[in-house]
């Protein structure tokens, strides 16, 4: 997936923005300036508390993918004692905020500057509205709302089966029927790009991707495209058991030393596998100090006894967690996962670089990935929900 990430710096406060996007009626139309009141442009100054904006009007302009556009909004600080500001909110790693200088003493203003970075999973959408909100560490009420809006104009284009890449339920007999498939259609409805060029490759063995085609006539026309090709997606019984989250890499020719990814997901249902939960749920704010514990999950292996299940591997990095076997229970195990309390805990398995960035952005979705040495069943992934530090 494509990442905009900003490095701390002194005197610098980077966090993600709160983002939402407006809707598209379809994505291979073009769409008119929306010049609607409530994403019209403004400069009025606009005041919550002791913080006023002073300029900057929120328009981030028109971006193709990869792309990096930026606005910038002057906020003053007009209470009588010197703050710091911080973005409170984050939601989309997309986007970025960069508040300088951080410090602002009464009467003097910061710039906040809105940098975006459009994604692929955003091709649905021909508006962003992309929000933060300005938040001063001393007084966590004094807070400031901002919104930009962005319109992206890709050079390619995609339809996508209900709009998203996901098989649902699968059963395992269906996919080694390997008749269960997911069409992607990638086109342009450029002239002067109509020979370009596209390479597709799955990062997962559980999907096989097919050699990109191009479209017939009659695809072409529906959707009034000069160029564009058709590549179907195919899981394997290399998917584990469970939840799945895959990628499928796109790499053109109109976006050099750039890679477009797309995201598949979908449950594979083992009947030889059982979880109590389908996911750990982690906290949207973790408090660093104190950590976390996750209530524990049962993972049952079905049919046979003497098997042996383990942790291979944990996403984020940072999570603890540990099997053990319920007695009484030879085919089930107690899954435990924590979050260590503090940063001295944490940098075991962080970089400073990578905690800040877990402070400042929060991390996506990672997972639990279990081995056993069951011939069916070598792999379980438990997915494992967002989250961010707070200090």
């Amino acid at each position: 997936m494509v990442r905009c990430w900003i490095a701390v710096t002194a005197g610098v406060l980077v966090a993600m923005l709160l983002a939402g996007c407006g809707s598209s009626a379809t994505t291979s139309s073009s769409s008119a300036p929306d010049t609607s009141p409530s994403t019209r442009p403004t400069t009025s100054v606009l005041t919550q508390g002791g913080l006023t904006v002073v300029g900057g009007d929120g328009d981030l302009g028109d971006a193709d993918y990869g792309d990096v556009k930026t606005t910038a909004f002057t906020v003053r600080n007009d209470t009588p004692t010197s703050l710091t500001l911080h973005a409170a909110d984050k939601s989309c790693d997309c986007a970025g905020v960069e508040i300088q200088p951080s410090k602002v003493a009464p009467g003097q203003t910061a710039s906040v500057s809105i940098r975006w970075e459009p994604k692929l999973s955003q091709y649905q959408t021909d508006y962003i509205r992309l929000r933060t909100t300005i938040q001063a560490v001393e007084a966590p009420r004094l807070s400031l709302p901002l919104e930009a809006r962005g319109r992206i104009k890709p050079t390619l284009l995609l339809n996508l089966p209900k709009g998203f890449l996901d098989f649902g339920k699968l059963l395992l007999a269906d996919v080694r029927t390997g008749r269960k498939e997911l069409a992607v259609e990638v086109f342009t409805q450029k002239p002067d790009k109509k020979d370009f060029r596209l390479e597709v490759k799955s990062l997962s063995p559980g999907l096989v991707v097919g050699m990109p085609e191009p479209l017939t006539t009659d695809r072409l026309l529906a959707h009034q495209a000069v160029a564009g090709y058709r590549f179907a997606v195919r899981p394997t019984e290399a998917l584990p058991a469970g939840a799945f989250r895959e990628t499928v890499r796109l790499t053109s020719d109109l976006y050099p030393g750039r890679d477009l990814d797309l995201t598949v997901e979908g449950v594979l249902e083992h009947g030889l596998v059982s979880l109590s939960r389908d996911r750990i749920d982690l906290p949207a704010k973790i408090p660093l100090d104190r950590g976390y514990i996750c209530p524990p999950l049962e993972v049952e292996l079905r049919g046979e006894s003497g098997r042996s299940l383990k942790v291979a591997k944990v996403e984020p990095p940072f999570l603890v967690a540990s099997l053990e076997p319920l007695p009484g229970r030879e085919t089930v195990w107690r899954l435990q996962v924590r979050i260590p309390a503090g940063e001295g805990e944490l940098r075991k398995t962080l970089s400073a670089e990578q905690l800040s960035e877990y402070i400042s952005y929060g991390f996506n979705s990672g997972a639990i990935v279990l081995e056993s040495d069951h011939p069916r069943v070598p792999v379980i992934r438990i997915p494992v929900s967002p989250g961010q530090f707070q200090r």
